[in-house]
């Protein structure tokens, strides 16, 4: 779960895939713009990431096994960056808890 949720974010949120994004942004063919709607939504990305892992564990299951638990470490240590960034706002804002 961890792995498919950092795939998201590094598809639809990081910096690193700002370029693909806006590639497809620009160049999207679609009357409604559903590919670039498709490479920034995380609900439909997690879909896909899920299947793409998934079939890749069929295919490559050491590789992909490992890929996961990087991908899985990357996300918990994304989690608790923000989740420390939140406490230490609160910190700034209201006083050390009591």
């Amino acid at each position: 779960t961890l792995a498919i949720k950092r795939i998201t974010r590094l598809i639809t949120e990081d910096k690193i895939t700002e370029p693909l994004r806006e590639s497809v942004s620009e160049k999207d063919p679609t009357p409604d713009k559903s590919l670039t709607y498709l490479v920034n939504c995380p609900m439909c990305v997690s879909v896909w990431a899920s299947i793409f892992v998934w079939i890749s564990y069929m295919i490559f299951p050491k590789a992909t096994a490992l890929a996961v638990r990087i991908m899985a470490s990357s996300e918990a240590v994304a989690i608790y960056t923000e989740q420390k960034a939140q406490r230490d706002a609160l910190v700034e804002d209201y006083g050390p808890p009591l």
